[in-house]
């Protein structure tokens, strides 16, 4: 039988309590949680019963050294009213703790399984985990000789011998954005063959691009070949047969023609090659698979006609420089999302007043995001089918939008939006600030039968 005369956990007792706990869990820094305690003397001496502090920033050699500190009555440790509670609040840390860089690393948070240490100093003190993800801002020693084996995902901006690379390897990310003088040999026979993911990137830097294919590990699941030597592979050998997601430079797109694990595709088409001539974009060998394409051209405009593109798609973002048709998306069959925000068109369409330059998209379009630049609204033909739509720097007089549009993103100034032009079906309004063009933050009108107002960015 439940004792009610020990009133620790029960509920209607501690509900203060836990309403004070929940209110400082949005509080971030630990002075605010510190000084809300202060605010009278009740929430002061019941601190222990509702208090703690936001220790997430520790990493494990911190965390240690404040612990020992905690212990030691160290005179540096001034809240001599709170040890206990910053004592209580750094055992309940998880054991996995990651230590992040400034740099932007592409990678998502690690699971409980994973743990992440930035930079080979630290390898000694995570012998004991069985996983390991290595962050390399700086070029490993030369006395290396393997790597221990519970690393099993390496992201480096310097070039990693792969004879050093430990054997149960799953993921090798080399995003090579430091000069180096000379092209590297990477010798992909000496990979682990347990890896799974293998990205090799290069600003400075030049991979030699005749890479033996047939000898890459053949568990792969996901590549990146985006090699800046516009260089034509002299082996047509295809990539493992497993993959699923690849990145690759146009000149590598023959390597993958016959594969059809692959569902998503990021195509770089030109990588040194400059110039005003437009570009026929060939793209007969994209595995028929695909079903969500992104293509990127970021220094010759690339002309996307009905038949560039295949049929089936689900999803297609263009980022950098294009020439459309009018009837560029027609072949598109599937309910598709469609991403231009990061596109540059040649030419006139969706850019002079005329009505003859409408870009028509099918209505099997359920997402549709518009590109930054200025556009007239009035030459948009949008489909019928319309769920999300980003009109990105369309301006002018909204008439009309599709009576199934759930989301609208505005991001123009000189957009006004009437009453009548809104849909039923509309459920958010997204003022967003995206596009380069607006020198300050955008505001835009909403015309209704009696009032004219506006919303900025931070209104939602």
């Amino acid at each position: 039988m439940l004792n009610i005369d020990n009133n620790t956990k029960h509920i209607f007792v501690n509900l203060p309590f836990i309403l004070l706990s929940k209110i400082l869990k949005e509080l971030d820094d630990d002075l605010d949680i510190i000084c809300f305690s202060l605010v009278c003397k009740r929430w002061f001496d019941h601190r222990n019963s509702y208090l703690s502090f936001n220790c997430d920033y520790f990493n494990k050699s911190s965390k240690d050294k404040l612990q020992q500190q905690l212990i030691d009555n160290s005179k540096f440790f001034k809240l001599k009213s709170y040890v206990d509670i910053f004592q209580s609040s750094l055992d309940h840390l998880p054991n996995c703790l990651i230590t992040l860089p400034k740099n932007d690393y592409p990678f998502s948070f690690p699971s409980k399984t994973m743990y992440t240490i930035y930079n080979h100093q630290h390898l000694e003190s995570v012998k004991q985990h069985k996983s390991v993800r290595l962050l390399c801002d700086y070029q490993l020693p030369d006395d290396i000789d393997r790597l221990p084996l519970n690393v099993k995902e390496i992201m480096s901006h310097f070039f990693i011998n792969p004879s050093i690379l430990p054997l149960g390897l799953k993921r090798l990310d080399l995003n090579m954005i430091y000069n180096f003088e000379g092209n590297l040999d990477l010798n992909v026979a000496l990979l682990p063959r347990s890896l799974k993911v293998l990205k090799l990137s290069e600003k400075y830097t030049y991979f030699n691009s005749n890479i033996a294919i047939e000898m890459l590990p053949p568990k792969l699941l996901e590549i990146k070949f985006v090699l800046f030597e516009n260089s034509q592979p002299d082996n047509i050998a295809q990539l493992p047969t497993n993959l699923k997601i690849a990145e690759i430079s146009l000149c590598w797109l023959k390597n993958i023609k016959h594969l059809k694990s692959i569902h998503t595709l990021k195509l770089h088409t030109d990588i040194t090659e400059e110039g005003d001539d437009v570009l026929n974009l060939d793209t007969k060998d994209i595995p028929r698979g695909v079903t969500h394409l992104t293509i990127i051209s970021n220094s010759r405009y690339q002309a996307i006609s009905e038949e560039t593109l295949p049929a089936n798609l689900k999803y297609l973002k263009l980022i950098g420089h294009f020439q459309l048709q009018k009837d560029s998306f027609t072949v598109l069959s599937r309910s598709i999302t469609i991403d231009l925000s990061c596109a540059k068109f040649k030419a006139t369409i969706m850019h002079i007043p005329s009505v003859n330059n409408t870009l028509s998209f099918p209505d099997n379009v359920v997402n549709l995001s518009l590109k930054c630049e200025y556009h007239p609204f009035e030459l948009l033909s949008l489909p019928n089918k319309l769920e999300y739509l980003d009109l990105g720097g369309a301006y002018g007089t909204v008439i009309r939008l599709p009576q199934t549009i759930k989301t609208l993103r505005l991001s123009n100034s000189r957009l006004e939006l009437k009453k009548e032009s809104i849909p039923a079906s509309l459920e958010t309004i997204d003022f967003k600030y995206h596009c380069k063009h607006e020198s300050t933050s955008p505001y835009f009108k909403i015309v209704t039968s009696n009032t004219t107002g506006t919303a900025n960015d931070t209104q939602q």
